[in-house]
C-alpha cells in the first residue's frame, strides 16, 4: 500500500460526490459546487491531487487541446480579477492584471469562453478563503459574485439562465470545488444565495490520539508514506510507540510528517550501516522539525513521557467537552 492507495474517509468522500456530480451535469442537471474545509496539513490538498489524478488527463481534439480538471490556487491576497487571470493561465491564455486596465468583466468573459473551448467540467480553486476573507467587502463581494456566476453559465442573450439547462441553447454547465480553512464557512452562509450553490460541505479533521478512530486513521497515513519513502521496515506502523512520537512530532499536520519522513530517508541512506535508532528519528527532527508546540524533542523523550504527553492530550478533547457542557449553578445564566 503507497501514499495514493490509502485514502482517509472524506478523501473517498469527495471521490465519490464528484463521481455523482459529474454524471448529473451529463444528465443535463445543473451545475454542482462542492466545500473542502480544514485546516491546514489535513489532507486537503492531496484530496485534490486524488481528483486530479483521476479526471485531470488532457487530450487533443484537432488543434483544441482538452482539460476536463482546472486547477487554480488563490495568492495570500487574491480578489476576482486575479482568480479569473489565474483560470486563464492554466488554459494557456496568460494575461496580466498589475495595471489594473483590463476590466473584470472582461476577465470574466474570456474566462468563461475559455473554459467553454477546453470543455472545463472540474474547476477546482484552491485556499479560496484568501480571495473571500482578504481585501475590502466591495472586492469580496466581486469576489462572490463571479464564483456565482461560474456556477449559473448561460448564453448572455438568455433570459431563464441557469433555472433550466439547456444544451441545445448552449448552456454550459460544470463542477466547482472551493477548499480553504475552516473560515470559509462564514461567507457561504452569510451569502444564501451563494451558499445554496455549494450545498455539499466535506470537511476535514487533524489527528488526534483520541477518539481512537483518529490515530488508527494517523497510523495508516504514516505506514502509507512510511512505504512510499521506503522506510516500511525500519518503521513499524503497529508500534504505539513510534507512532505516537511522530504524531507528536508533526503537531496533527500531514505535510511535516512527510518532510520529517524524507529527511529520515535521507540519512537512512547515507548511513546505511546504521540501524534506524530514535537517535536518527531525533536528529532528523532537529533538522527540520517544528517545535514551536513542544518542550523538547520528542524522539529524546522517555516511553514514560510519550505517555504522559498522550494521557494529557487524551483528557483535553474530554475536559473541552464537559467545560462547554457544564450548567451554571441554578440552571440559568445571569444576565449582566
Amino acid at each position: 500500500m503507497g501514499l495514493y492507495d490509502y485514502k482517509m474517509p472524506f478523501q473517498q468522500r469527495l471521490l465519490d460526490e464528484v463521481e455523482m456530480a459529474l454524471e448529473e451535469i451529463r444528465a443535463g442537471g445543473n451545475s454542482h459546487g462542492i466545500l473542502l474545509m480544514g485546516a491546514s496539513g489535513t489532507g486537503k490538498s492531496h484530496a485534490l491531487d486524488l481528483v486530479v489524478g483521476r479526471y485531470g488527463a488532457q487530450r487533443q481534439e484537432g488543434y483544441q487541446r482538452i482539460t476536463t480538471c482546472c486547477r487554480v490556487s488563490s495568492a495570500a491576497k487574491a480578489d476576482a480579477p486575479s482568480t479569473a487571470a489565474g483560470v486563464l493561465a492554466q488554459l494557456g491564455k496568460p494575461v496580466s492584471t498589475s495595471s489594473g486596465s483590463t476590466k473584470l468583466s472582461e476577465l470574466e468573459l474570456s474566462m468563461h469562453a475559455a473554459m467553454r473551448a477546453h470543455k472545463v467540467l472540474i474547476l477546482i480553486l484552491e485556499e479560496f478563503h484568501n480571495a473571500l476573507l482578504s481585501n475590502s467587502p466591495l472586492f469580496r463581494g466581486q469576489t462572490a459574485r463571479m464564483l456565482k456566476n461560474i456556477w449559473n453559465q448561460a448564453p448572455l442573450e438568455s433570459a431563464d439562465g441557469w433555472a433550466i439547462p439547456d444544451t441545445l441553447r448552449g448552456d454550459y454547465r460544470l463542477l466547482i470545488i472551493v477548499s480553504g480553512t475552516d473560515a470559509l464557512r462564514n461567507p457561504f452562509d452569510a451569502d444564501k444565495e451563494l451558499g445554496s450553490r455549494f450545498s455539499c460541505v466535506i470537511e476535514t479533521e487533524q489527528p488526534r490520539f483520541f477518539p481512537l478512530e483518529s490515530f488508527k486513521e494517523f497510523r495508516l497515513v504514516f505506514k502509507s508514506l512510511a512505504e512510499r519513502y521506503g522506510l516500511a521496515d525500519s518503521l513499524d506502523a503497529n508500534d504505539d510507540d513510534v507512532v505516537a512520537r511522530f504524531l507528536i512530532a508533526c503537531g496533527a499536520h500531514y505535510r511535516k510528517l512527510e518532510k520529517l519522513l524524507q529527511r529520515i530517508a535521507t540519512l537512512s541512506r547515507r548511513h546505511p550501516e546504521q540501524n534506524l535508532s530514535l537517535e536518527i528519528l531525533a536528529t532528523a527532527y532537529d533538522q527540520v522539525g517544528d517545535n514551536s508546540h513542544l518542550t523538547g524533542n520528542p524522539f529524546r523523550w522517555t516511553s514514560e513521557e510519550v505517555t504522559a504527553y498522550v494521557m494529557r492530550a487524551m483528557a483535553m478533547p474530554k475536559i473541552t467537552a464537559l467545560t462547554k457542557n457544564e450548567k451554571p449553578k441554578g440552571g440559568r445564566s445571569k444576565k449582566g
